[in-house]
């Protein structure tokens, strides 16, 4: 809009692509459902606005 405002939007996983499947890890000791890589999380949308002054 101006040199001092600026708004952005991202889309992250826009397909809702599933994690990789990992028979291997699944249910091991110490094992964190986070650490499976992308798609994870599923689509996420951000919007927001950046300020200069």
């Amino acid at each position: 809009m101006s040199d001092n405002l600026t708004f952005y939007v991202n889309v992250l996983n826009a397909l809702n692509d599933l994690p990789p499947i990992d028979p291997v890890t699944y249910g091991a000791h110490l094992y964190n459902a986070v650490q499976g890589g992308t798609g994870v999380l599923g689509r996420q949308f951000r919007a927001g606005a950046r300020f200069k002054f």
